[in-house]
This record gives C-alpha cells, structure tokens and sequence, in this order.
C-alpha cells in the first residue's frame, strides 16, 4: 500500500476503526480504494467540463485542479471539494461513491425473498460507505445505500475542536440532525446554537451555517438532508 494518504470511499472491514487511530492506520482496513482525483475528472467529463470551466465555476486554478485530478498526493481541503462538487451540482459523497458498485440490498430476508418491495434496503453497521479526511480527525459515514434516493443520511464523527470547515456551508434543501455524543456549536447564519447529546437542529440548508466541536468528547452526530448534497 502506498505510504501517502489519500482520500478514499471503501466497504469497511467487520471491525470499525477507533477514530482515535491514524487515517493511514484506518486505510490498512480498507477493501477498496478510490482516489478522488479520478472521481473529480469522471464527474467533469460526464458533465462536458473543460478544466477551465469548472475553474471559472468553481474559483480553483487551472493547475490546482489539474493536480488534483492527476496527482495522488494532493489531497484538497473540505472546503475545496465542497466548491467543486457545487459547480457540478453534485453532492460531496458522489465524489467517494464506486460508481461500479451496484446497489445491493444486504436484508438477508430480501436476498431470499423476491416478494420483498425493491424500494427496501438495509445497511449493515460494518458496510457504510465512509469518507476521511487525511488533514482533519472527523470522517462521515453514509447510512443510506447510496445518493440515488430522495434523502441523503449520515453520520459525521469528529475529534475535539474539529469545525466543518473554514467556510460556510451553504446547499439547497433542508437538515435536520441530532447529536448522539458529544457537543456542538452549530452557527446558522447570525444564531448560535450549542447542542448536546439528545439535542436536534432543523434547518433551511440555503441558509449559511457551520459547527465546531466543543468540549473534549468526540462528536457523533446523525443528519438527513434533502436532496442529497453533502
């Protein structure tokens, strides 16, 4: 395996990996990588973007994105692949999705029961799709199957003092989570919040918001958001 880090979306090994441990500790267990660069490009391509097009969309140089979609070594900021996920309206998690993964109901009575509805899918605690962030001690873990359906769930756990970003989010649609551990600050616009366990926030996606772990407990917090867009 290669001693950089990268960025990667992969079924996970039976036994979850402790947040406390190293992001290249935690790729060691991955089944599959995928570097995002490639992603990046697929989702130009499919979407007949030269570079400098989405360069005059997204705001990112020409040669900043060309690393990114050639290089294995750079590895973007959230921030940065949020914007081009944005100028491709695109949610982020499409960028570490296999797009030759196919979707796969893992309900052991939907795999002997063909009379089981289609639109029923259960997924299994050790076969979330997950995506870390090599410079950052926060991952998300994707609870619904895929991106394909109406409502994107998540679950975002994040060290002590770890934030959202630099910037703000800022998506069409609505939110609305509830933190299981930990504690938040969430800023929504002008309104701070500090949310802890059992506490939930709605919001309008549209409006400009962040959050910051506070405290010295890890953050695990469970979203749904429609339509997808994280």
């Amino acid at each position: 395996m290669a001693a950089y880090l990268s960025f990667y979306i992969a079924l996970k090994s039976s036994n979850k990996a402790n947040m406390d441990r190293h992001p290249i500790e935690r790729d060691k267990n991955m089944e599959k990588n995928i570097i995002i660069g490639e992603r990046i490009k697929y989702y130009r391509i499919k979407n007949n973007l030269t570079l400098e097009d989405l360069s005059k969309i997204s705001g990112i140089s020409i040669a900043y994105l060309s690393q990114i979609e050639n290089s294995k070594q750079i590895n973007p900021s959230v921030d940065t692949l949020k914007k081009i996920a944005d100028s491709m309206k695109l949610a982020l998690m499409s960028f570490f999705e296999d797009s030759d993964q196919t979707d796969r109901l893992v309900n052991k009575k939907a795999e002997t029961d063909r009379d089981t509805d289609p639109g029923v899918a259960v997924v299994r605690k050790n076969e979330r799709k997950t995506m870390s962030y090599p410079k950052s001690d926060w991952e998300i873990e994707l609870l619904s199957p895929d991106l394909k359906r109406k409502i994107e769930f998540i679950m975002t756990i994040a060290k002590p003092n770890q934030t959202s970003g630099s910037g703000w989010l800022q998506h069409e649609g609505e939110e609305c989570g509830i933190v299981i551990q930990g504690k938040l600050k969430f800023i929504v616009g002008n309104n701070e919040f500090i949310l802890e366990e059992g506490d939930s926030i709605y919001l309008n996606s549209d409006t400009p918001h962040r959050w910051e772990v506070i405290g010295d407990k890890i953050s695990t917090t469970i979203w749904a958001i429609t339509p997808p867009s994280f």
